[in-house]
């Protein structure tokens, strides 16, 4: 029992432990999957934070690209792309905004605020035009509205449009740029792209395309409507608009009712019979020109067979009808001509036999209209004479044989009455067939009877002529050889006419004078041109040479071969001879047998040309002989004549071989120095040829003495052709003659220069006094204290078609001391009183001073001309009239002046004395002349704040007008300050630009009406 129970035991003891056991390797199980689940856990959470790790870089990132975008967003949007600046003209100092720095990606510090900076900062290739443009504004020529590059610092290039203002002064100068400059490389790179997009076209299409748009005929597309759709360039060219313009319109927008009906109508024809419609429509377009257009239309199909539209061409036909119709008129007029020409017409047709001839033709043969004409061509030969039968034969076989396309040939042809006519027969093959056999002739036939006996009667006169003529006349074959002469040519060779006939010895070539080159270019010439003339040597039969005027002309046949040769030539000895005589006597001096004025011009000039090619300097002396009048009233002409004689080959002998010594009349020479390096050169010759002139002369039983006064110049220093040289010299010439005669004077080219330009402002001046291009502005006179406006300086002017606005200094000194600064003078006093008389009549009472110089103060009729003009304007008291006196002129009577000016006053007219201080003698001045007004010159003004010594002199000047009971102005008062200082001093009147400038005289009332002094001078 008891080993029973353990069994029991044990049996449960092992289902225990078995079951332990069980619960064991569940928990293990259990573990095994917790830390499994554990290591997952512990991957995920890793894994997460790797993420989480990446994430928060990546937003970190984020946050500092964000920053950045913001930052670029704060600058754009502070300069929304545009950025301004102003440039100062005067002072050249260029002002940016911040956004001009952001354009140009530069910082404010690195930027020198100059226009230079600002070139140096556009692309290389745009710096010329960048500145140009810049110019072209700034001088008016065009607004400143371009577009430009420029490049970044670190290499990038951004496009700019630039657009600015001028702004201007008073006087029209300008003096500022405001401008903007917008970033537009985004739009560049975005039409560039299209550009480069559009390239990528198919070459077939845009070939098609460039057809289309640039052929000559109208194209146009439009629907069903009547709408354009497209069209080309011609179309645009006609309506006067571009395309963008047209499409979108139908007819009616740019033709009346009618045209536009008719265009309507043939649209609607070529869609509904779906075939091409051809029409003729007569167009009248905007710009008022008619056209007659052959238009073609073609309904236009979808892919479904429906009608979209249609597709017009237009030809423009007005001058293909022009042409139609001008043809028609030609025919009109060549059947007209064909009846009424001179000429018979005919055509033959080798193949039919047919033939036309014109009823000229069959009238000139006897018959009465063309329809006796149809077997007229077929027996021509029937009616040619026998004599004219082989040759025509022989003419037309060789058309048949097609030797030639044409034929000539005189006929003689038998007419209706059987009487014969002599006809020239033109004609020419107009088609041949495909083996080249001719088809259809066509030519003319001429009356040429009364030319023929014409000619048997010219040729009888030639026969005359050939024996008589007093010309030699010869005449050569082809070869050369001589078939016939005229008497004449025995008569001047010598040679008899056996010696020349068959001979081929010719006049050509008888004398050796001529090298063979000569005659070489003499046959060539005439081979070329069909004749030659012109002057050679011949030789006689007796060995004489003697001059010969040839011509040689070529004789040609009917097919242009040369058939003969005819030389005409004369015997000119004595032409030659007398020719000789004529030129010497045009040539040279007959007296002295020096060149004359004639040859010397010819030399001189050639002596200029030497000079200009080989940069040398030669010198032209004009010599006159001293006493030579003399001579001849107290010996005659005769010896006088005999002395020029022996002075000139004395004078030569005193010269080099190369210069040229002339008489060019009386006793006046010229000598050429050819090759002189300076003046210093010719001094040696100038003295020999004093020596020469001066040495005694015996004449018979007088001896004789003169001497000579010689001028020169030198060339190229003084520029100008021969005659100017020449007058050059002439006037150098006079000078020694006023220096004491026998010597000589160097022509001056400066003080003749400065000559010249006084006389050339002299006449310009006159001009302008005669096209009144003078006017006069006034530059008010005040009281600084009262701010009364006490009068007006009248100043010239002159207003000059090219030059503008003139002041006086640039042309008054020129007429000091002439007579036209009289009639100036007298204009301006004129010209014052009608402008005090005009500002009266405005209510304006203002007194204007007139400067006056002393030259014409000092004329003997002063006083009667201003009477004069003060007479003129009996409305003008004179006593607004003011006469200011120079006190830098040169008064050479001052108590003769002193006189005319109180008589002057007596007429109520005042004196001041102006530039008080710059003259010869003030207190003389002062002291003896009546003036009421000392004016204190501006140039002690101007630095009277600077300079203590002016400022003493004006103290100076102010005490001496009190002293002397003068008033006492001021002028060149530039600033406030300065008029403070006058006032301070006890001047209280001033005139200056601090004041107011000179104006033009409708500018003066409203002036004085607005002026009001400086607030510092009433104190």
């Amino acid at each position: 029992m008891s080993n029973i129970t353990n069994n029991k035991l044990n049996t449960l003891e092992r289902e225990k432990f078995l079951q332990l056991g069980d619960r064991f390797e569940k928990q293990k199980e259990s573990m095994r999957l917790l830390t499994q689940s554990r290591d997952n856990l512990e991957r995920q959470i890793q894994t997460r934070t790797f993420e989480l790790s990446k994430a928060l870089e990546k937003s970190k990132r984020n946050e500092i690209a964000l920053a950045e975008k913001e930052e670029r967003l704060s600058l754009a949007t502070k300069s929304n792309g545009v950025g301004i600046w102003d440039w100062n003209l005067q002072t050249q100092e260029l002002l940016w905004d911040d956004s001009m720095f952001i354009l140009h990606d530069i910082r404010r510090q690195d930027f020198s605020s100059t226009y230079d900076a600002w070139i140096a900062s556009l692309h290389p290739d745009d710096h010329q035009r960048g500145n140009q443009e810049t110019q072209d504004a700034i001088s008016g020529k065009k607004p400143f509205d371009t577009e430009f590059r420029i490049v970044w610092p670190n290499g990038e290039i951004h496009h700019i449009k630039a657009v600015a203002e001028i702004f201007y002064d008073d006087n029209g100068k300008a003096v500022r740029m405001l401008g903007t400059n917008i970033d537009i490389t985004e739009q560049k790179l975005a039409q560039q792209a299209l550009v480069e997009s559009g390239i990528k076209l198919s070459f077939e299409r845009l070939q098609l395309q460039t057809l289309i748009k640039n052929i000559p005929d109208l194209v146009w597309l439009k629907d069903v409507d009547g709408v354009f759709l497209n069209c080309n360039l011609r179309v645009e060219s006609l309506l006067g608009m571009k395309s963008e313009y047209i499409i979108g319109k139908t007819d009616y927008d740019f033709f009346d009712k009618a045209i536009a009906d008719s265009f309507r109508i043939n649209d609607l024809a070529a869609m509904q019979s779906n075939k091409a419609r051809v029409n003729e429509e007569q167009v009248t377009f905007k710009d008022g020109h008619t056209e007659l257009l052959e238009t073609t239309k073609t309904a236009m199909f979808d892919p479904n067979g429906k009608i979209i539209g249609v597709l017009g061409l237009g030809h423009n036909i007005t001058e293909r009808k022009q042409d139609e119709q001008k043809l028609r008129k030609s025919e009109e007029r060549w059947k007209f001509a064909l009846e009424g020409a001179g000429d018979g017409i005919w055509e033959y047709n080798f193949q039919t036999g047919q033939n036309f001839v014109s009823l000229r033709l069959m009238k000139m043969l006897g018959f009465d209209s063309a329809s006796e004409s149809e077997n007229l061509m077929s027996d021509w030969l029937e009616r040619l004479h026998p004599d004219s039968q082989t040759e025509t034969n022989k003419v037309f076989q060789a058309v048949i044989d097609n030797k030639t396309d044409s034929c000539v040939v005189e006929q003689q042809v038998r007419c209706e009455d059987g009487s014969y006519k002599w006809m020239l027969t033109r004609g020419m093959i107009v088609s041949r067939a495909d083996d080249g056999k001719p088809q259809r002739m066509m030519g003319t036939v001429s009356d040429i009877s009364s030319t023929k006996q014409e000619a048997q009667v010219k040729l009888q006169l030639a026969a005359s002529v050939f024996s008589h003529a007093r010309e030699g006349i010869m005449i050569t074959n082809a070869a050369a050889t001589i078939i016939d002469i005229n008497d004449t040519v025995t008569q001047i060779t010598g040679y008899s006419r056996q010696e020349f006939i068959g001979q081929n010895r010719s006049i050509l070539q008888i004398s050796d004078e001529q090298e063979p080159e000569f005659y070489m270019a003499m046959w060539q010439e005439i081979n070329r041109t069909g004749y030659w003339t012109g002057e050679l040597w011949n030789k006689r039969k007796d060995g004489e040479v003697y001059p010969a005027n040839l011509t040689v002309s070529a004789v040609k046949d009917d097919i242009g071969k040369v058939s003969h040769y005819v030389a005409l030539f004369s015997d000119i000895t004595r032409q030659k001879n007398h020719q000789s005589q004529l030129e010497k006597m045009a040539n040279f001096d007959v007296l002295t047998n020096l060149p004359n004025r004639t040859l010397l011009a010819d030399r001189l000039n050639q002596a200029i040309l030497q000079s200009q090619r080989y940069n040398s300097s030669l010198a032209v002396l004009f010599l006159d002989l001293d006493g030579f009048k003399a001579v001849n009233d107290l010996h005659g002409h005769e010896l006088g004549d005999e002395l020029l004689i022996i002075a000139s080959l004395r004078m030569k002998e005193a010269l080099r071989d190369v210069d040229t010594l002339a008489r060019i009349g009386g006793d006046e020479f010229v000598a050429v120095l050819a090759d002189v390096a300076s003046f210093d050169d010719c001094k040696p010759i100038l003295e020999r040829l004093l020596l020469a002139a001066s040495a005694p002369i015996t004449v018979g039983h007088a001896i004789l003495t003169v001497s000579a006064s010689i001028g020169i110049t030198l060339y190229p220093q003084d520029i100008g052709d021969a005659d100017q040289l020449m007058r050059h010299a002439d006037q150098a010439m006079y000078m020694a003659k006023q220096a004491g005669k026998n010597c000589y004077r160097l022509f001056d080219t400066a003080e003749d220069e400065a000559v010249n330009i006084q006389r050339r402002s002299l006449g310009d001046i006159h001009t302008a006094l005669r096209q009144q291009q003078f006017i006069l502005h006034y530059q008010p006179k005040v009281n600084m204290r009262s701010g009364e406006v006490i009068g007006a300086e009248a100043l010239i002017r002159w207003q000059h078609p090219v030059r503008g606005l003139v002041p006086p200094l640039a042309f008054l000194p020129a007429i000091e001391g002439h007579a036209i600064s009289l009639e100036i003078g007298e204009w301006v006093i004129d010209t014052a009183l009608g402008q005090i008389s005009q500002w009266q009549k405005m209510g304006l009472v203002l007194p204007i001073s007139v400067n006056i110089s002393a030259y014409q103060l000092q004329q003997a009729d002063f006083i009667e001309r201003l009477t004069m003009l003060l007479a003129a304007h009996p409305d003008v008291s004179p006593q607004h009239l003011e006469l200011e006196v120079l006190e830098t002129s040169a008064l050479d009577d001052v108590q003769q002046v002193s006189s005319i000016m109180t008589s002057c006053m007596s007429l109520g007219v005042h004196f001041s004395l102006d530039d008080f201080g710059t003259g010869y003698s003030s207190l003389t001045y002062l002291r003896r002349l009546p003036v009421s007004l000392i004016k204190i010159d501006q140039s002690f003004v101007r630095d009277m704040l600077e300079d203590e010594d002016d400022l003493a002199i004006i103290e100076g000047v102010v005490a001496l007008a009190k002293s002397f009971k003068r008033e006492v102005i001021a002028e060149g008062v530039e600033s406030i300050e300065h008029g403070t200082a006058l006032l301070q001093l006890g001047c209280e009147l001033a005139q200056g630009y601090g004041i107011a400038k000179p104006m033009p005289s409708a500018d003066i009332p409203p002036w004085t009406k607005e002026w009001e002094p400086d607030w510092a001078w009433k104190v």
